[in-house]
């Protein structure tokens, strides 16, 4: 069996600026999602084609993650996972 290189103690503090700074709109392109990389190898962020290939964004996550490794992978937008974005409660009918 092969020891995980970082454990979640240290992993998830990075997904948290990560996903952080994407909400704030501070990166230099969207970034969809951050979690740990397979084997605890470092943090996996899901971004766009271009995304992936974009140095500017590669250099800001890096400056979050300090010396744990960041990969990029293309990634699709997720929707629909906000509780606080659902629908009113239907009334009922008397």
């Amino acid at each position: 069996m092969a020891k995980c290189r970082y454990a979640r103690v240290g992993i998830d503090p990075v997904i948290e600026k990560i996903g952080n700074a994407a909400q704030a709109g501070t990166l230099p392109v969207q970034v969809f999602a951050a979690q740990m990389a397979p084997g605890a190898a470092g943090v996996q962020v899901q971004t766009t084609k271009e995304g992936t290939g974009s140095q500017k964004l590669k250099a800001s996550l890096e400056s979050l993650a300090g010396s744990i490794p960041v990969t990029l992978v293309e990634g699709r937008e997720i929707h629909g996972l906000d509780g606080t974005n659902q629908p009113p409660p239907s009334t009922p009918v008397p």
